[in-house]
């Protein structure tokens, strides 16, 4: 179970995960009890006599599970039709949990000297984003405008012209390169340094007192780079925001259908093939741009979606979020586009969003976010990291000898080892 179950008829009687909740205070019953095929470790927890809480735990090590039953109005009824849902569970051991330690993939996280386990390239501010020009160079930007550049095996900051957040970074060749960020602000690679385009505005400083936002740019050519975002208006509603850069000017282009929603990612196949994934108040939506018009299609099944990238054999891959009703849950979303609607893939039964998505040359499909992933065929393996407690992958790319790199916000780059 994923999702809080709730009673229809007892007022605020609930059954949920849980990660277990503290006891200090209360009056604690404790006693195992065998519900169904399962038997479970149940305490209840009291105060002055009245229930308040009672917790159904079973399992071991990583597969050890707990659900929280509040008995709302009725506590004995609720007891009873919650216990009644255990006993129709049956405990079956994660099995992507049991490959971790024996995956043959792993990041690899070292310095330029090869020392195992230093791999960080910023220790005090946040990155969001990873790039790689055509030659090799990297490009890593982050927090307070921050700019990391390597040339060969060596990182350095980059003056900048930014002091606030960039989120992501694009480059059609070494001397041209684009960078956005909050508050709509763009800056420009010349190849020797950055420039600012656009100026950053504050919040309420866009047109009619809106808040701007550029969270993704994709440089398809010198004079075809297509950034998006969102436009947070006064009354709370949120709207798509895109601007086209064409060898001379950006133009506006924010003739969308209407919506409450924003952009979080671009990808451009040509001139007259853009998508533009995101989030609207309806769910998970991905915009099409075919020349002049953009048209909606909205993804049952994800509530946000973060990442979009074409894979070698033109396939059209999405990656994000589903957020559980009540709040108490995330799970991981994979989408296809199989020329007329987007099919959702099944992954690995794991809590987190997907915030990052490769494709490789054999065909194999890597995601990153609160986990990490490869899929072969139909088999999904975990990747193992040489360090611990990264936090989350925010971007990963392909270099152009088909190295796959993958950026932590916290500050870490990694290099993926794939077994033959």
């Amino acid at each position: 179970m994923g999702y809080s179950l709730t009673h229809r008829t007892i007022y605020d009687c609930k059954l949920e995960p849980s990660v277990g909740q503290g006891a200090e205070g209360y009056e604690v019953e404790q006693y195992n009890r065998t519900l169904g095929a399962t038997t479970f470790e149940i305490a209840r927890v009291s105060r002055a006599g009245s229930l308040v809480f009672a917790n159904y735990c079973t399992g071991d090590g990583e597969d050890y599970t707990c659900y929280k039953m509040t008995p709302g109005v009725e506590h004995d009824t609720c007891t009873q039709a919650a216990e009644e849902v255990l006993a129709t569970y049956k405990l079956i051991p994660n099995p992507f949990y049991g490959s971790v330690i024996a995956s043959p993939n792993r990041w690899i996280c070292q310095d330029a000297a090869g020392t195992v386990g230093l791999c960080q390239i910023s220790y005090s501010i946040p990155l969001n984003t990873l790039a790689f020009t055509p030659d090799g160079q990297a490009w890593a930007a982050g927090n307070d405008g921050l700019l990391l550049h390597r040339v060969g095996q060596v990182w350095s900051e980059t003056s900048s012209p930014a002091t606030h957040p960039l989120y992501d970074l694009s480059f059609s060749s070494p001397q041209s390169g684009w960078a956005v960020g909050d508050g709509a602000q763009v800056l420009r690679w010349n190849g020797n340094e950055w420039n600012e385009t656009l100026p950053y505005h504050g919040p309420g400083e866009g047109p009619g007192g809106s808040t701007q936002v550029l969270y993704a740019v994709d440089a398809h050519t010198r004079n075809d780079v297509w950034m998006v975002g969102e436009m947070m208006g006064i009354d709370g509603k949120d709207s798509p925001y895109a601007l086209h850069w064409n060898g001379k000017d950006l133009i506006e282009e924010n003739a969308f259908p209407e919506c409450n929603c924003g952009l979080n990612a671009v990808l451009v196949l040509n001139r007259n093939d853009i998508f533009a994934a995101g989030f609207s108040d309806l769910g998970a939506i991905i915009f099409h741009w075919d020349g002049s018009t953009w048209s909606s299609t909205l993804v049952p099944g994800a509530d946000h979606l973060y990442t979009l990238v074409q894979a070698l054999d033109g396939g059209i891959w999405a990656g994000g979020i589903e957020v559980a009703r009540d709040q108490s849950d995330t799970r991981g979303v994979l989408f296809q586009w199989d020329g007329t609607q987007w099919i959702r893939n099944a992954l690995p039964p794991l809590t987190g969003g997907v915030y990052a998505l490769a494709t490789l040359r054999t065909g194999q499909i890597v995601l990153g976010g609160e986990f990490t992933a490869m899929r072969t065929g139909l088999e999904w393996q975990p990747i193992t990291t040489d360090i611990a407690g990264f936090g989350w992958i925010v971007d990963i790319e392909q270099d152009p000898q088909g190295n796959l790199w993958a950026l932590t916000h916290s500050g870490n780059i990694f290099n993926l080892k794939i077994s033959r």
